[in-house]
């Protein structure tokens, strides 16, 4: 039968482990969520046969990692069953979703083993002191999208337990290797004007934004180059705000910054000639037709920017939380988040055109100076991201598997 499986180690068990299985079994039910996989093993079957098949047939893998996680260098024995679940799920397409508790960070992909990689290239959900209630929300939202449509609107089978704190240490936490003592909050959410968010967010949520986007400032003069590693490093900002996670990430990551930053130029370019020279050849063979051609040209203009625009930043976030360069490519993915909803695609479009506006406004008004123009399109590449993330959120909240 398909279910929710929750992976654990016994040696990494505990309180926050069990409210994650908690808030998942009052929210989709006992039936469903299946907690360790020495549960899934079926009587006259080999037990890591018995596992592969309920992965393979599972809705997702959720797995819960905490400090002690990968204690007793499990990774490398093949026979493991969460090895097994998790080479299983990795190898079916079937979705995990990392989730940290209790101050664990993402493992590095040198620390894992086999298609258990997978997990490394993953954006994780953080469940911890400051964001349990968000945490456990986003970790109901990921389940829920793996779920059929027909599960998906299942009402709680009981009311969840109060929140409280999952882990509370007495010194403050890291929930990434980019915090620093720097961070300052995310900002709060003003009901329908995201821009004026994406505006100011770089400056509320890190106290060292001054030194930071100065950085980026100083960067930028490279030539083109430089904007390669401005884009990488706002990708890495997103990220941040995908966890939950206040403060900007620290310039500690040139080189991937870069890798990131020049592959996303690289998709962008990719994607203007797929969707826009297509668009541009048919509305030049309309306009030939007198006026009514130049009308259904204008249209066809219209119509195709509307769709390009919000398929573009759906690709772009895609790209943001898998750095992967198919993310341009998952057409469904793309069409999926356009799809109906015209009123809230067409005011998230005018929130991307009111934050462009005054970016280029901004830097258009300083073009005599150098460095305060450079520093606006720095704050115009993170804010952007941010937005995009916003439009993430709005649409289809997924994370690789």
């Amino acid at each position: 039968m398909s279910s929710v499986i929750v992976s654990y180690r016994e040696t990494d068990h505990t309180p926050a482990i069990d409210r994650v299985y908690d808030d998942l079994r009052h929210t989709f039910g006992d039936d469903l969520v299946v907690f360790g996989t020495h549960q899934l093993a079926a009587p006259g079957m080999d037990p890591l046969d018995g596992i592969r098949e309920q992965v393979r047939a599972a809705y997702c893998l959720v797995v819960v990692i905490g400090p002690r996680w990968l204690a007793e260098d499990w990774m490398r024995d093949t026979g493991d069953p969460d090895y097994v679940a998790i080479e299983t799920a990795q190898d079916e397409g079937v979705r995990m979703i990392p989730v940290l508790v209790d101050d664990a960070e993402l493992p590095n992909a040198s620390k894992l083993h086999g298609e258990a990689v997978a997990l490394a290239r993953t954006l994780p959900v953080v469940i911890d002191e400051a964001n349990t209630e968000r945490g456990l929300q986003r970790l109901r939202e990921l389940v829920r999208h793996s779920l059929p449509e027909s599960l998906r609107d299942v009402p709680p089978v009981a009311p969840p337990a109060p929140v409280t704190p999952v882990h509370m240490p007495a010194q403050r936490r890291e929930t990434s290797t980019d915090t620093d003592d720097s961070a300052g909050r995310l900002p709060a959410p003003i009901p329908g004007m995201p821009f004026l968010n994406a505006l100011i967010y770089p400056f509320v949520t890190d106290r060292e934004w001054l030194f930071k986007l100065g950085i980026a400032t100083l960067i930028s003069l490279l030539p083109l180059l430089g904007n390669f590693f401005v884009i990488g490093y706002g990708i890495r900002a997103a990220q941040r705000v995908r966890r939950n996670e206040a403060g900007l990430p620290r310039w500690d990551d040139f080189g991937s910054d870069f890798i990131r930053g020049s592959t996303m130029f690289v998709g962008m370019i990719v994607h203007v000639f797929l969707f826009m020279i297509p668009t541009l050849i048919i509305s030049e063979l309309l306009a030939v037709a007198g006026a009514i051609g130049q009308f259904l040209s204008l249209a066809v203009v219209l119509v195709f920017s509307y769709f390009f625009i919000l398929m573009n930043i759906t690709a772009v976030g895609n790209f943001v939380i898998t750095e992967r360069f198919a993310a341009f490519f998952d057409l469904q993915t793309m069409l999926q988040s356009v799809r109906g909803q015209v009123l809230r695609n067409l005011t998230f479009l005018l929130n991307v055109y009111a934050f462009a506006t005054i970016i280029v406004s901004l830097v258009w008004l300083g073009a005599d100076l150098l460095l305060p123009s450079l520093f606006v399109s720095a704050v115009g590449t993170i804010g952007y991201y941010y937005l995009v993330m916003v439009w993430l959120d709005k649409t289809q909240p997924t994370d690789a598997a």
